[in-house]
């Protein structure tokens, strides 16, 4: 039986988002919340672009999961529940 490998291809993503977070700490202190911000959010994006690509998650994963994020939507959510 050959070992599932597909397991390790959610390294790439991750990676990608490491090396990106990796470089612009070498060229830039992030020590301010306004800077840190923008660049945290950078970060989820090219981790989210990359899991796409590599068909590791789909774009209406990510709408439905920033749709139940939604803090008007609780009490909906739970009475459904």
């Amino acid at each position: 039986m050959k070992p599932d490998l597909r397991i390790f291809y959610q390294l790439i993503p991750s990676s990608a988002q490491f090396l990106f977070l990796f470089g612009v700490t070498m060229f830039i202190k992030v020590y301010d919340i306004l800077l840190f911000i923008p660049v945290a959010v950078a970060s989820v994006i090219i981790f989210l672009a990359f899991a796409i690509l590599i068909k590791e998650i789909t774009f209406a994963q990510i709408m439905t999961f920033i749709s139940a994020l939604n803090p008007f939507s609780f009490g909906k959510t739970f009475h459904n529940e």
